[in-house]
């Protein structure tokens, strides 16, 4: 139940669907992950704390945020490089697209 906790977050409904799979009592369950906590704390043992539902959808709005952020700069770049190459063909003169290796596409 400590390790749910630890992977799933405090959802409501939690505990019970947990002790109806294993086929305890849910105030059982409650009562022995109760235990555990305090046995682990007074052991010195840090209970990490599930991070919050809130917290986990900032995350991610800052993290969608960041992606769009770097696509938008990948367009722009991928645009610019795109000029550059157009540019670069116009101004060497022929004979010189040739022998540096640059296709001339007309």
């Amino acid at each position: 139940m400590l390790r749910y906790e630890r992977e799933q977050g405090e959802a409501p409904g939690a505990t019970a669907r947990v002790a109806r799979d294993l086929g305890v009592d849910k105030e059982a369950l409650r009562h022995w992950v109760k235990q555990a906590k305090a046995s682990r704390a007074s052991a010195g043992e840090v209970v990490p704390v599930p991070e919050s539902t809130e917290a986990k959808d900032a995350r991610i709005r800052e993290l969608e945020a960041r992606n769009r952020e770097l696509e938008r700069a990948n367009q722009i770049l991928k645009a610019a490089s795109a000029m550059v190459d157009v540019r670069t063909r116009m101004l060497l003169p022929s004979y010189l697209r040739h022998q540096s290796g640059t296709q001339c596409r007309s």
